[in-house]
């Protein structure tokens, strides 16, 4: 699997459990407004378009494996 790939799977499998999490929190608790459950949903989502710090090693290249 390459190294970037690796990274935003990873990213993407925090943000929707954290996105379910938080789902099923608002939905049980019923104290979230939907405005803050809209702009935790952009943050999750804005962190998964940053560079991933698994792409600053020292020496990487994009196509390197991960073993």
């Amino acid at each position: 699997m390459k190294l970037a790939q690796f990274a935003t799977s990873t990213k993407l499998r925090i943000a929707v459990n954290l996105s379910i999490t938080l789902s099923l929190s608002c939905l049980a608790a019923n104290r979230i407004l939907l405005d803050q459950y809209i702009d935790t949903i952009y943050i999750i989502f804005r962190y998964l378009s940053q560079p991933s710090e698994l792409l600053d090693c020292n020496g990487c290249r994009e196509n390197d494996s991960i073993n």
